[in-house]
Formats: C-alpha cells, sequence, structure tokens
C-alpha cells in the first residue's frame, strides 16, 4: 500500500479543528478542539475496514505541554495541516 506523506518529517495545525475521543464501541466520548499552530509528527499510517480501507495517520500533537494523538484521513492532511519534508 503506498502513502502520500509518508515522507513527511513533522506538521504544524493551518486550521483549527475538532477531533473526537470514542470508545470501544466507537461512541464519542469527548470533543477536543486542535488549535492552529500546534505542531506535531506523523506517528504511524494504516488504513480500515471501516472507512473501507482509506489510508489515514496517525498524527501526534503537542497541546498545552500534552502529547494528543489523532487520526486524520489522507484526503484531510493538507487540509489541516503544513507539511514539511
Amino acid at each position: 500500500m503506498e502513502y502520500k506523506y509518508e515522507n513527511v518529517e513533522s506538521v504544524e495545525v493551518k486550521e483549527t479543528f475538532k477531533a473526537h475521543k470514542h470508545d470501544d464501541g466507537y461512541e464519542i466520548t469527548e470533543t477536543i478542539e486542535i488549535p492552529v499552530g500546534a505542531k506535531g509528527v506523523i506517528a504511524s499510517m494504516g488504513c480500515s475496514s471501516i472507512d473501507n480501507f482509506e489510508n489515514h495517520y496517525d498524527v501526534e500533537l503537542r497541546i498545552d505541554q500534552k502529547e494528543i494523538e489523532v487520526c486524520v484521513s489522507e484526503k484531510n492532511m493538507e487540509k489541516f495541516f503544513e507539511l514539511r519534508y
């Protein structure tokens, strides 16, 4: 499987967005706002049958001295992040 952003070294949020925490049954348990300027790295890449095997990226971000991991689909990477190679 090929990943469009596998060579990205770091990311920076360019548009505030909301991320949702889910429980094991995929029910939303919390919503987090990811602010403009948050920086991070791609921690892993994958796909799942839940989203029709669309590529996604687990991105670790540093927000208010905490590390938060969000999962972003390949089609939304350039929408939310400035990508640095």
